[in-house]
């Protein structure tokens, strides 16, 4: 989900950037919870939620990393990603959230 997050394209020309307030609490756990019933594996989940979200692995480690979770045994994360959908979309958002605080703490730190 973090990967999922991080490979939006939040410029003016994608659909989601325009809906930033519903995103945390709607868009991205909608589109979550419905590819995780219409797929039967995870690079189908990853396919349907990418193309929804307008999503992409950004570098390198992004894309290595992803080919590797999606080699996972499918059913028992598909279950845990429709079963507690609203809890990982929590956490991805803490996750998301101290990154952004680090890097601007980070380059505010260079500024001084």
């Amino acid at each position: 989900m973090l990967l999922l997050h991080y490979g939006i394209d939040w410029s003016e020309k994608n659909w989601v950037a325009a809906r930033r307030g519903a995103y945390w609490d709607n868009l991205l756990p909608s589109r979550i919870r419905s590819a995780t019933y219409n797929s039967i594996n995870l690079h189908q989940w990853w396919t349907a939620s990418a193309a929804r979200l307008g999503s992409s692995p950004l570098t390198d480690e992004q894309r290595a990393e992803l080919a590797a979770l999606l080699t996972s045994e499918a059913r028992p994360v598909l279950q845990v990603m429709r079963d507690q959908t609203t809890a990982l979309t929590l956490r991805t958002r803490i996750v998301a959230d101290a990154v952004r605080a680090a890097r601007t703490g980070a380059a505010q730190g260079c500024w001084r």
